[in-house]
């Protein structure tokens, strides 16, 4: 994976939550998802289908994946997470919204 580094939304309504391991998942944007994933390899071992619901979508699954690292940093404080669960949103958002993550509230 690259390191990338992009501003976060923290978002206290995020309750996606990984199925199986029960890990809190972030949200990224298609844009960041495509830089992130370049030349990836090992996709297969890496994916992760994603339940939710929101308004009009009552059962979604959204496609994700695990990546190696998540480092948040907040004023001077900083929080790292190994192997983040990212779910790519099917809707477009980056930088011209001010974000490219959406953060879970668990992560922070």
């Amino acid at each position: 994976m690259k390191l990338i580094e992009t501003i976060g939304l923290y978002d206290t309504g995020n309750r996606l939550y990984e199925p199986i391991r029960k890990k809190p998942v972030s949200i990224i944007g298609k844009e960041l998802a495509m830089r992130l994933l370049e030349g990836e390899q090992e996709w297969g071992r890496r994916f992760r289908l994603i339940p939710y619901s929101s308004i009009g979508v009552e059962n979604g699954l959204m496609k994700g994946f695990v990546a190696d690292e998540l480092v948040v940093f907040v004023n001077r404080y900083s929080f790292v997470y190994a192997h983040p669960v990212l779910a790519v949103a099917e809707q477009s958002f980056g930088k011209r919204d001010g974000y490219e993550i959406i953060l879970h509230p668990d992560m922070i």
